[in-house]
């Protein structure tokens, strides 16, 4: 809605920003629309010239998921013309070239180069990788959030994390992936690979191949599926008995979501269904959905959060706000570690996705002051949407699904 807002008014070096922002966030809710493919296309070619040719190919990646398959005159969704493939092929020329350069690039142009300050730094990054080692995957992330050079070892370890599920619910961006790799050779990364599980490997492969054909991994030893589908398959067939919890997981990378929802489905009605017994509260009534007779544990309640997302993709938006306010509100009463967070977490999202009504309605759900801001962060989100877009931006849709769910009552009394 802001990005609308500031296009109309002339702002579009506001915008565009916000559009690449929100597509990051959720692709959804801007595929077909022409009118920002066109903007991060401009952008691309801006970048280009400016000889900035990785970040013009991010914006190139954008306007493909959003307007379309690859194609000159690709017209595959909502009308909206695909990216300009002859601008993308000079595109890709260049970063591809700036990729080489980086990895080739020397930390130390001279012998003795480094001064005692580097070295220093050096010791207490050491220190800090140590550390983490110690404290797990999740710390380990989080240093390289601060822009620490990941070894290609700790790539192949937080992708495995990834793939069990250690680093929470969202699935890594590929901006994130992108960081760690850094400077890394490929070369370093196959020979980490060749070190672990075959489908942890496999999986380290989808997820970095994934990156574009800068980043393909030489084999190191270990057959090489020939295709995507069979890279699917190898990680699948090899994952035994934790298929259920994790299988999910891979056919969402692989852009599978209806196939992810069935693997998902069968791994909680597996182990939990008809366990649950009666509700910890009473707040938030149960739904009427299969999911409420699965008992809410440290280990499900990341799963029936991705299972409303997942209902939600599908179209039955209110039936994923009732798992969702539900499983939020069950987690809270039995006091759950990081359950406060991670329900908090899933307000936020339906907030960045345009959904203030659906933000309010989670938060709902729970108690305590940082609730209390995410309802006030909705409700001048509401504000800002009814003043930019005629219709509110999908503002009375959403609103229609939180009556179905909460009763016109209650929205007529958060309005």
């Amino acid at each position: 809605a802001l990005a609308d807002l500031e296009a109309r008014l002339g702002l579009l070096g506001l915008a565009v920003p916000h559009y690449a922002r929100a597509s990051s966030l959720d692709a959804k809710i801007l595929a077909g629309r022409g009118d920002v493919c066109g903007l991060l296309e401009r952008r691309a070619a801006r970048f280009y010239e400016q000889g900035e040719g990785l970040a013009a190919d991010l914006d190139m990646r954008r306007v493909k998921e959003l307007c379309g398959a690859e194609g000159s005159n690709a017209r595959t969704v909502g009308g909206a013309r695909g990216p300009d493939l002859a601008l993308w092929k000079r595109i890709r020329a260049l970063a591809e070239e700036q990729v080489r350069a980086q990895r080739a690039t020397p930390r130390c142009k001279e012998k003795g180069a480094c001064s005692e300050l580097d070295a220093k730094a050096d010791a207490r990054l050491t220190a800090e990788l140590v550390a983490a080692h110690e404290k797990g995957p999740a710390a380990l992330r989080e240093l390289a959030r601060t822009g620490v050079s990941l070894a290609a070892a700790d790539v192949v370890a937080l992708l495995a994390a990834e793939l069990d599920g250690d680093l929470g619910v969202d699935l890594i961006s590929q901006d994130e992936l992108r960081g760690w790799l850094g400077y890394a050779e490929m070369v370093d990364l196959a020979d980490a690979m060749s070190r672990v599980s075959p489908e942890i490997a496999a999986y380290v492969r989808l997820r970095v191949e994934a990156l574009g054909p800068s980043y393909a991994i030489p084999g190191a030893g270990q057959p090489v599926a020939r295709s995507r589908a069979a890279l699917i398959s190898r990680i699948l067939d090899n994952l035994g008995d934790d298929r259920a919890a994790r299988g999910w997981r891979v056919l969402v990378v692989a852009g599978d979501v209806g196939a992810a929802e069935f693997e998902l489905t069968s791994g909680l009605q597996r182990t939990g269904a008809g366990e649950a017994g009666e509700p910890r509260q009473a707040a938030v009534p149960q739904p009427e959905h299969w999911s409420a007779r699965v008992p809410v544990t440290a280990a499900s309640l990341d799963e029936l959060l991705i299972l409303a997302r997942m209902r939600d993709r599908a179209g039955e938006r209110a039936q994923a706000l009732e798992i969702t306010r539900f499983a939020a509100a069950e987690a809270h009463a039995l006091g759950l570690a990081g359950a406060l967070e991670l329900s908090i977490d899933e307000a936020r999202r339906q907030l960045a996705a345009g959904r203030p009504w659906s933000a309010m309605a989670i938060a709902d759900a729970l108690p305590g002051d940082r609730v209390r801001r995410v309802k006030q962060a909705a409700g001048g989100a509401i504000s800002v949407m009814d003043a930019a877009c005629e219709g509110g931006c999908g503002l009375q849709e959403d609103r229609a699904v939180v009556e179905r769910v909460m009763g016109e009552a209650w929205v007529k009394q958060a309005a």
